[in-house]
């Protein structure tokens, strides 16, 4: 109980960034999406057969988001999800992904190749690009005025075997099927 506490206070942190006036730097979405991204691998589960042990850490892959990869990787140091701490990569497209549990797709990269090489794989994909779900990502960042809000597609998290919380899919702006 005290940990669903500790995530939930988690949650509303983030939700209360959110809440930033306009004028919000960059670096502030940065920081906003870097502690969704944290967020995101506590409420989603992946099937164990995706880790090499119980222990074993999350791969996380950045294409083309570099900047992005730097303040995720400064906000988690020394942090964990589920007992399990955090490996950054740095990559240029998608054929650095490969043994990751979660990808992020930053702007100017190539959403359809990373996407399509991971179809169906346990692999949490988040884009930070227009139309990242509808191409069949599952977490895609919108801005909504001055918020970071993401939408969820849950039939490319189920294609991948990952089972999505009910309290994630609740803080969605919108979540789709396919």
């Amino acid at each position: 109980m005290k940990y669903a506490y500790r995530v939930l206070g988690a949650l509303l942190l983030a939700l209360a960034v959110l809440a930033a006036p306009k004028s919000a730097s960059a670096q502030s979405a940065d920081a906003v999406k870097a502690a969704f991204i944290f967020n995101f691998s506590k409420f989603i589960s992946w099937p164990d057969s995706a880790f090499s042990s119980p222990t074993a850490p999350f791969e996380v892959a950045f294409v083309n988001a570099n900047k992005l990869a730097d303040v995720f990787e400064k906000s988690i140091a020394g942090k964990n999800a589920n007992g399990r701490m955090f490996k950054v990569r740095k990559v240029a497209d998608a054929s650095g992904i490969d043994g990751c549990h979660i990808v992020i797709v930053g702007a100017g990269a190539d959403a359809e190749a990373v996407v399509s090489k991971v179809k169906g794989t346990p692999v949490l994909t988040v884009g930070d690009l227009d139309a990242f779900v509808a191409a069949g990502g599952v977490i895609g960042f919108v801005m909504e005025g001055a918020k970071v809000r993401f939408d969820l597609n849950l039939g490319s998290a189920e294609a991948g075997q990952l089972s999505v919380n009910p309290k994630l899919k609740g803080l969605a702006r919108k979540v789709v099927n396919g």
